[in-house]
């Protein structure tokens, strides 16, 4: 079976796998996000909460937002593309649901880029964009993970996804990592934000997950998305 496969940047250059490094309430709980923030849009990289990325900026509006996010308080939202094909995307070329980002670290390359690396906070939905001078800028409403207790369907869900990845790691499929940065995470709606921004998806489906806010329905969709995936890899061999 061929891969799915998905270019993940904002100005259209590779970009590092995304890892997962901590939970979105763990990072949530340190950081204050304000109403207003610099937009960094992506192209063909939908970002999730508890994920961190490394990405190339070269637009020059997007390589002003990161600079005035340095300047400030770290965070930028981080929103995908509608069409991948518009080279300077406005307000209106945006999804609405994204996600605020920590500006972890930062490299000035000689050709004038950046590579950036961003550790995903929490989901947020834009209320309005607008252009501010060279750059874009977004009003946001941050919207807070929810915590869920687990049941014993939740457990044989997460145990059958795990047991899947399993298979399809074993069979070269999947990269191993995919087990290492899922093995201890227990709350459903990280675990499929984690797996769903390692998964090779498709543009659109990353951000229909992203739209997800509910983690059992996030959760269910993860294994679906991992069930069908195997199904058709033991049809192909």
């Amino acid at each position: 079976m061929k891969k799915r496969t998905r270019k993940s940047h904002s100005s259209g250059k590779p970009a590092k796998k995304p890892e997962h490094t901590m939970s979105s309430e763990q990072a949530a709980a340190d950081i204050t996000v304000p109403e207003v923030l610099p937009v960094l849009p992506a192209r063909e990289l939908v970002a999730f909460p508890s994920v961190m990325m490394s990405l190339y900026v070269g637009r020059p509006s997007s390589i002003k937002a990161v600079e005035l996010a340095m300047n400030g308080d770290q965070l930028i939202f981080i929103a995908a593309q509608r069409d991948l094909e518009i080279e300077e995307p406005q307000g209106k070329d945006l999804f609405s649901m994204g996600v605020v980002a920590h500006i972890v670290r930062t490299l000035k390359l000689p050709d004038g880029r950046y590579k950036v690396l961003l550790q995903g906070i929490v989901r947020a939905e834009a209320r309005k964009y607008r252009t501010a001078g060279s750059y874009l800028s977004v009003r946001i409403r941050a919207i807070p993970p929810q915590n869920v207790k687990l049941t014993t369907a939740d457990e044989l869900l997460i145990n059958r996804i795990r047991a899947n990845l399993q298979v399809l790691v074993q069979h070269e499929h999947l990269p191993e990592e995919m087990l290492l940065v899922t093995e201890e995470l227990r709350d459903p709606g990280v675990l499929s934000d984690v797996i769903l921004a390692h998964y090779k998806l498709d543009h659109f489906k990353s951000q229909e997950a992203l739209e997800e806010l509910d983690p059992r329905r996030r959760l269910k969709l993860t294994d679906s998305i991992i069930s069908d995936d195997l199904n058709q890899f033991l049809i192909s061999e």
